[in-house]
């Protein structure tokens, strides 16, 4: 079984070059960017939850100058906000976007020690002046994946020079970390792995008839249904399984279908057999519980917080064998070749059949998600922070 690199730099494995300053207050400045761009999305509330948990650290002082958003995550982190921030009635009257005149003057007064981006913009790059900063890369689906994307984008030019001008990075698992070295000239030792956590509160109980019809069993899908997500390859995999099981549908939990989707539901007789749902955390956290299966069939990934979460709710999982997927499930996983449509269908009709193999890969997976906690993240991030002043 192959354990999760929750953080691979040797400096901090051993401890032996970190700077342990702890009783030392310590001030860490995050900025607006993810949250004025994300309503909701996996690095909004990665940060998020990061944030909320470095605050519990002994000695640390967390900034965030955000006046203005719309995230859903932040509005429930209210204690996160840097309460010292309001705009002034002359910004308000200037019209002056607010989050950069409030980062501003941090940058200004350099009452911080480390500042940390949520994004790869490069506004602060002149205005940080001496301070340390420290990015994090999510995944390197850009720079793998081009042809996904508009010639327009510039996403991974700006991670790359954040990533080359950071004093460090902190990517999510090992396989992004071999992924940055071999398609950049960033050094291994600027780079340390810290893994992510579940953040869905899994005590919450929701009635399964508010799902699904008693009759009915389900595999889930969650999250969005780009191409190197593999959606569509998926569930023509599973159409012949699909259709011979009359009680058998596939849930997919994230945006409604578009038209395109539709029209290729449609045209392949599932539009009766594969839903789009719509919900918060608790209907998330429902749908987890009561699946026969949780489908990760994506060709690449950063880390697939979504396995977690699916661990953490007892959800057996089937899971493409690209990494870093059996890096993060280990043996708590089902793995098949995301491109061969014969194992795809052969580990639905397996798990689907056999009751015993749900329960046991079930507790394989609670015991998986034991080893992924926010604490951990946390005391990791504020060791490497350490590392650098």
């Amino acid at each position: 079984m192959r354990r999760p690199t929750t953080i691979c730099h040797p400096e901090l494995v051993s401890g032996s070059s970190v700077n342990n300053n702890s009783k030392t207050l310590m001030k860490i400045l995050f900025d607006h960017q993810i949250f004025v761009s994300q309503k909701n999305g996996g690095i909004s509330r990665f940060f998020c939850n990061l944030i909320a948990h470095l605050k519990q650290e002994k000695n640390t002082e967390i900034l965030l100058p955000v006046v203005e958003h719309e995230n859903e995550y932040l509005k429930e982190f209210t204690n996160i906000i840097n309460p010292k921030i309001a705009p002034s009635k002359i910004q308000k009257f200037l019209k002056k976007d607010q989050n950069f005149v409030a980062i501003n003057s941090f940058f200004e007064s350099g009452n911080f020690d480390i500042f940390h981006p949520t994004y790869y913009s490069k506004y602060f790059l002149e205005h940080l002046k001496n301070k340390p900063f420290v990015t994090t890369i999510h995944d390197m689906t850009y720079e793998l994946y081009p042809e996904f994307f508009s010639p327009k984008d510039q996403t991974a030019n700006l991670k790359l020079e954040s990533a080359k001008r950071a004093k460090k990075i902190i990517v999510v698992s090992e396989n992004t970390k071999k992924d940055l070295i071999r398609l950049t000239d960033i050094k291994e030792e600027k780079i340390a792995v810290i893994a992510q956590a579940c953040s869905l509160d899994t005590s919450i109980n929701i009635d399964r008839n508010l799902l699904i019809s008693p009759n009915q069993e389900y595999l889930l899908y969650v999250g969005t249904r780009g191409i190197y997500k593999n959606f569509y390859f998926t569930v023509l995999a599973i159409e012949k399984t699909l259709k011979d099981n009359p009680n058998l549908n596939l849930l997919c939990f994230g945006q409604p279908f578009n038209k395109k989707e539709k029209t290729f539901l449609a045209s392949h007789g599932l539009d009766k057999k594969v839903f789009a749902i719509q919900g918060d955390d608790s209907t998330l956290v429902g749908l987890y519980k009561n699946a026969l299966a949780f489908l990760a069939p994506s060709y690449c990934e950063g880390f697939y917080v979504t396995l977690l979460e699916a661990f953490a709710c007892g959800c057996p999982v089937l899971a493409s064998n690209k990494e870093p997927i059996p890096e993060v499930a280990g043996d708590a996983a089902i793995y098949f070749d995301p491109k061969d449509n014969l194992t795809i269908k052969a580990s639905v009709e397996k798990i689907i059949s056999d009751s015993n193999l749900r329960k046991k890969m079930s507790a394989k997976g609670l015991e998986r998600n034991k080893l992924f906690t926010w604490q951990n993240v946390a005391r990791q991030t504020r060791e490497l922070y350490e590392s650098i002043l």
